[in-house]
């Protein structure tokens, strides 16, 4: 679940919290009774291979008391602190976008080196070609979907706020990986959030899905294009970028997912506690997971030994695409 920094960015938050829906645990499946009846001492089949994936994670984590942006391999280890921010995006040359406290655009070197801040604006993505970044912004008194040079230099808007109808917000763009259209998400308080996607240039927007599938957000596109990872009500959907093939990935309060580099899992966050607290009243322990096609799932960063804060959060865990 990504965190905002500004008073309307927090309403984001806060909307998306109340719009999250609870989905009931399944009701246990009654007993084969042909299966063969365990033997004392028996511990049945072995359980599931993990996911093996190769490569580099950025993730945010409260772990120190604020929000910070921490370097891991993709098996969890060499947990790494780098800089204080959110919302991490990756460039294929292994550069970090990102915002910083004051909610600027940022970018960084993998390592947390060479620090630079470009201006203002909300969750930067790349351009598969690492010349340039998308980003949703008040750019110039002006809200929408804003495109500039890694540099910061020639910002320009390609999608107008009000393009469907006044009060709409659009957030989260995100590039897709052949650079030809970038997706959205179109946020109006009279409805339900939806996900769009544009050409590169800001033609042509259209919606995805219809209205059914409440509070559709943080859109991902898998490496190979053909796919759309997003978070809903319903938890972790993915859909054909033609908007066909609408199916379940992971159920119930998960957020913020992301494709490893070889789209062969997702990872994504959730809650580890359903005790609310006084960041959010939906649960506490926010932690970071991997599933795998097959649904095989396994927490990826383990837990901080020793935290500043208990119930911390690590979330917006995004994977490198170094060399794809």
């Amino acid at each position: 679940m990504r965190t905002r920094r500004t008073s309307g960015h927090a309403l984001v938050v806060w909307s998306t919290l109340l719009l999250v829906g609870i989905v009931p645990a399944c009701d246990k499946a009654p007993r084969n009774p042909s299966a063969p009846t365990p033997t004392p001492g028996d511990t049945g089949p072995p359980p599931p291979p993990v996911p093996r994936v190769n490569g580099t994670i950025a993730f945010v984590s409260t772990r120190d008391g604020a929000p910070f942006i921490y370097v891991t391999n993709a098996d969890g280890s060499g947990v790494t602190r780098l800089a204080s921010g959110r919302n991490p995006a990756w460039s294929r040359d292994g550069r970090i976008a990102f915002n910083g406290p004051n909610g600027g655009i940022y970018v960084m070197n993998a390592d947390g080196s060479g620090q630079m801040r470009l201006g203002e604006g909300g969750f930067p993505s790349w351009s598969p070609d690492g010349t340039r970044i998308v980003f949703n912004s008040l750019c110039c008194g002006v809200g929408g979907i804003f495109v500039m040079n890694a540099d910061g230099s020639e910002p320009r808007r390609i999608v107008a706020s009000d393009f469907v109808k006044p009060g709409d917000s659009l957030q989260m763009p995100i590039w897709s990986p052949d650079g030809r259209l970038i997706a959205f998400v179109r946020a109006n308080y009279d409805e339900q959030w939806q996900i769009y996607v544009v050409n590169a240039d800001g033609s042509n927007p259209r919606r995805l899905l219809n209205g059914s599938i409440p509070s559709q957000s943080e859109p991902a596109w898998s490496p190979d294009g053909r796919s759309i990872a997003f978070q809903s009500s319903f938890g972790i959907g993915v859909l054909d970028v033609d908007g066909s093939g609408w199916r379940t990935l992971a159920s119930g309060r998960v957020f913020d997912p992301d494709w490893t580099a070889d789209g062969r899992a997702v990872v994504y966050n959730r809650f580890t506690s359903d005790a609310g607290d006084e960041v959010s009243r939906l649960g506490s322990r926010m932690r970071i997971f991997m599933i795998a096609d097959d649904g095989t799932e396994h927490q990826v960063v383990a837990e901080a030994s020793a935290p500043a804060v208990t119930n911390y959060w690590d979330h917006q865990a995004v994977c490198s695409r170094a060399g794809r």
